[in-house]
């Protein structure tokens, strides 16, 4: 008894000084799917996919009036048993960043997806699912390590955001997939890389305009734009790419998506991505297709079932699935 009642006053002198400690706020996603996937020259096979499931923690301080401190840790979480082997581990690291600000806009260091890769917007519809999503086929779906960004205040609808990649990082290294000085050499300057977007933002459309100049040895833009029209969204998506030291020739890759909610609870979903052999993206020569439908059951969690076929001028990198899976959302992610 007497130790119970030690505990319980320690706590209550302990409570005061944790206080005014704001703790972080905590959200996630659980997203697993059941696929059977058929690759060429091979049987099909059925797995189940962890996609993109992940826990994060984030918090905004006032430090004065007119100046912020933010963070955010972010893990991919694998939820099938497949994936922890020695060749993965169980968390990956997702964007985890400490900036700050103001009415000025905002500074943050860490590990970021790409300007480049957010101005995809959501065109996107299958954005995370397996063998569907667009980095199936085309390139520029980057998060990189020891950035420097600065992202502006928005004017009206439009917004700016700068990334600066030192030469030590691994997108500007030299190598067999890799960046550096047109030269090949390894940059060590402060923007070896540099990532850049605008984009305009509105309750029906939004545009965006991004571009790349030495990540992984390539320069490119891209232009992307979505809308909503009654039941039914809409999303384009082009880009192209060239060798950053202007040896061979420029790739083009396409994206067009559209969306009908049938209902207040279910969507239909369409997507067509490709990418020309010249662009040297995720798989060159690729064409890829995908049709689903999404049913929510609540706010926070859906169920959803696709179909995703990719042909490719190289027929051993072919392939198709079927899935069905399930998404919760958890916390506040912004």
């Amino acid at each position: 008894m007497k130790t119970k009642a030690t505990l319980a006053l320690a706590s209550l002198i302990a409570a005061p000084a944790y206080a005014n400690v704001e703790m972080p706020h905590i959200y996630g996603r659980a997203d697993v799917s059941i696929n059977s996937t058929e690759e060429a020259g091979s049987d099909s096979a059925i797995q189940t996919n962890s996609n993109a499931s992940r826990l994060g923690f984030h918090n905004t301080h006032a430090l004065t009036d007119s100046l912020d401190v933010f963070y955010r840790l972010e893990y991919e979480v694998n939820f099938d048993e497949r994936l922890r082997s020695e060749d993965r581990d169980m968390l990956r690291q997702r964007n985890s960043i400490v900036g700050l600000k103001g009415t000025w806009g905002s500074v943050f260091v860490g590990v970021h997806d790409t300007p480049f890769k957010k101005a995809e917007l959501k065109v996107d519809q299958f954005s995370d699912y397996h063998l569907a999503d667009i980095d199936e086929v085309i390139g520029g779906q980057d998060r990189i390590s020891d950035t420097i960004n600065y992202m502006s205040p928005k004017f009206g609808n439009l917004q700016f955001w700068a990334m600066l990649i030192p030469g030590d990082d691994e997108a500007t290294a030299p190598g067999t997939d890799s960046g550096g000085g047109a030269d090949g050499s390894q940059g060590d300057g402060l923007a070896d890389a540099v990532s850049a977007s605008v984009t305009y933002k509105h309750d029906k459309f939004q545009l965006a305009f991004a571009i790349n100049s030495e990540i992984d040895a390539r320069d490119s833009f891209r232009l992307s734009g979505q809308t909503k029209l009654g039941m039914f969204q809409l999303g384009a998506l082009i880009q192209q790419s060239e060798n950053s030291d202007g040896s061979g020739t420029d790739g083009v890759a396409y994206v067009l998506s559209g969306a009908m909610n049938i209902t207040s609870q279910t969507k239909l979903k369409l997507q067509w991505a490709s990418a020309d052999e010249d662009s040297v993206e995720a798989s060159p020569g690729s064409d890829l297709l995908v049709a689903g439908v999404d049913h929510k059951l609540a706010k926070t969690t859906k169920v959803y079932a696709y179909y995703s076929d990719r042909s490719n001028d190289v027929e051993a990198e072919e392939f198709s699935t079927i899935g069905v899976g399930i998404q919760h959302n958890f916390g506040q992610a912004k």
